[in-house]
């Protein structure tokens, strides 16, 4: 596995990153790892193509809203001129469409590891109150809408604060009716319906980064408690922690799913009960996936052998009371080399690519973490 070349979605970084930049940089500080990482941006501006950050070379790709079939055509495109060995999605929003793309992407010696189809769709965020049922684990109470006049009965059975979801990503949280329309209405107006009102589960926020062998047996677990939220509620600081009723809770949920591949699951530890109430599953690595590296557990990298088709042995869970913290900042570069990339629909070779070591490449503004012990 030293010499793979990694095409890596999901590439964008910034106040609300994509996972894309940190699995890149934990592949990166695999010892021993030579491989040539190249990014798939949607868009020029896309940060992970200018970030700090391990890639040798970006290319253009349609987004995961375009058809399957221009998706395919791109890839062909991009692997005639760069040969890939593996492919990792980095968006929830695009590993059902790989799900469906995967004979294809083998036949040309493309590997994948992602779920199945079927498993990918029962995370659904409408269906999460029957996944919690089929697992035996607890669920926010959820209702889905399609009309901003069912808010009043939605606050009613719920309660106030409402979250509400996008039926993709995105979450916003409602005090009152006046804020609930406009959260609703802007939710719609990005990601479609149905929007997903979930009751508040107050406490603490909890994730699990795991990775899951086929049929859903569970290869290795990374766990963290948020510490703070950034504002758009995302993690901006965590600790890794060590809870066997966490792990426990994440793994039952990955043998429900007969899950494959990256998984991230995220609880609310609830303030009274202590219960891990189940939140959002998301089919992808998460955006502090180089914590896994920073913590012994390297998990983007047992990952990349899954889809190489290499034996993975489990590992044990993440010791607690390694940190990180994510910022940002930016940097200029000649408009030439983003003109460059416009055209092309490609970055040029970058310094040093053949002898790679991390973050020797430019940045514009990503979101950097930070981590310590």
């Amino acid at each position: 596995m030293n010499t793979p070349v990694v095409a890596i979605t999901g590439i964008d970084a910034t106040d609300n990153p994509h996972p894309g930049v940190a699995v890149a940089r934990a592949l990166r500080a695999a010892p021993g790892f030579r491989g040539r990482l190249v990014g798939l941006a949607f868009e020029p501006l896309a940060t992970g193509a200018w970030a700090e950050s391990p890639f040798d070379e970006v290319f253009l790709v349609p987004p995961p809203s375009a058809s399957p079939e221009a998706i395919l055509e791109r890839l062909r495109a991009v692997h005639r001129e760069r040969p890939l060995d593996a492919l990792i999605p980095a968006l929830d929003s695009e590993v059902a469409v790989y799900a469906r793309m995967a004979h294809d992407l083998s036949r040309m010696g493309i590997g994948l590891a992602v779920a199945p189809e079927g498993s990918v769709k029962a995370r659904n965020k409408p269906l999460l109150p029957a996944l919690c049922e089929r697992a035996g684990i607890p669920a926010p109470r959820t209702m889905s809408l399609t009309d901003p006049r069912s808010l009043d009965a939605a606050a009613d059975r719920l309660g106030w604060p409402l979250v509400l979801k996008g039926p993709l990503a995105d979450a916003r949280m409602a005090r009152e009716n006046r804020e609930a329309r406009t959260h609703f209405h802007d939710l719609v107006g990005r990601w479609g319906y149905p929007i997903l009102a979930q009751e508040h589960v107050r406490g603490e926020e909890f994730d699990v980064a795991a990775l899951a062998g086929r049929g859903g047996s569970c290869l290795g677990t990374v766990s963290i408690h948020k510490l703070a939220l950034s504002g758009k509620g995302k993690g901006c600081a965590a600790v890794t922690v060590r809870d066997p009723l966490l792990e426990g809770r994440a793994r039952t949920v990955l043998g429900a799913l007969r899950w494959f591949g990256p998984c991230e699951l995220e609880f609310m530890r609830e303030e009274t009960s202590g219960e891990y109430v189940l939140i959002e599953v998301n089919a992808r690595w998460p955006a502090w996936i180089h914590l896994a590296a920073a913590c012994g557990r390297n998990l983007p990298v047992l990952g990349l052998r899954l889809a190489l088709g290499e034996e993975v042995a489990p590992l044990p869970p993440a010791e607690p009371g390694v940190a990180f913290v994510r910022g940002s900042r930016e940097e200029v570069h000649p408009v030439e080399e983003l003109l460059a990339l416009v055209a092309r629909g490609r970055t040029g070779e970058r310094p040093g690519s053949e002898a790679r070591r991390p973050h020797h490449t430019r940045t514009i503004c990503p979101a950097a973490e930070r981590v310590t012990a």
